[in-house]
């Protein structure tokens, strides 16, 4: 059982920065060779502070685990796109966090397309993953006004969890319900700015 899941969010820090250090001695002493773990490591620090409310430390943390990523990514093509994808959606959560709505949505419109191009790439082994940074992008793309751009997300993101239910009875309703319930509302705000 992990600190965090016994709501030990100070502890798990603690230990979340110990491994940061470690994997940067590492790095340092075997260039090249762990960037990938010291990026698994700075993404875990991030989440682990952003528990804690600490937004601005957790977003200076994921935005590190973005770029070494990023720079993965550069370095072997198509291997870690997926986690850079996953990095930038939670680097936009915890921008959005801070009311930074239009980098929130920067991180989270280029998670939003690597992860439709994965889809694209690998039918059938992405799209599970792929509502979640829809909603993410959706909700920073509400906070910033752009309702009618948010309607459409949202609506992309009933669809694909609609069908997920439709091939996983049993799965995936709390997905399709939150999904839904952001297109209604999203269009209510519409409407309202309508009249």
């Amino acid at each position: 059982m992990s600190l965090h899941s016994r709501g030990m969010h100070e502890a798990a820090c603690d230990a979340e920065v110990g491994a940061v250090n470690v994997m940067r001695e590492l790095c340092r002493l075997h260039p090249g060779k762990h960037d990938a773990d010291l990026a698994n490591r700075l993404h875990s620090y991030g989440v682990s502070l952003h528990s804690r409310g600490m937004y601005e430390a957790a977003c200076d943390a994921k935005v590190e685990a973005v770029n070494i990523t990023r720079e993965l990514c550069r370095l072997r093509p198509g291997k870690h796109d997926a986690h850079l994808a996953d990095r930038l959606q939670s680097y936009g959560t915890s921008l959005h966090s801070r009311a930074m709505y239009d980098a929130a949505c920067d991180a989270e419109a280029e998670a939003v397309t690597i992860t439709r191009n994965l889809c694209q790439l690998h039918p059938g082994k992405y799209e599970a993953k792929f509502a979640y940074p829809l909603q993410s992008y959706g909700i920073s793309l509400h906070s910033r006004k752009m309702y009618s751009t948010a309607c459409h997300i949202y609506t992309e993101a009933v669809n694909i969890t609609h069908e997920l239910c439709r091939m996983h009875p049993g799965g995936y309703q709390d997905a399709f319900r939150a999904a839904f319930e952001c297109t209604i509302f999203c269009f209510i705000q519409i409407l309202l700015a309508l009249m």
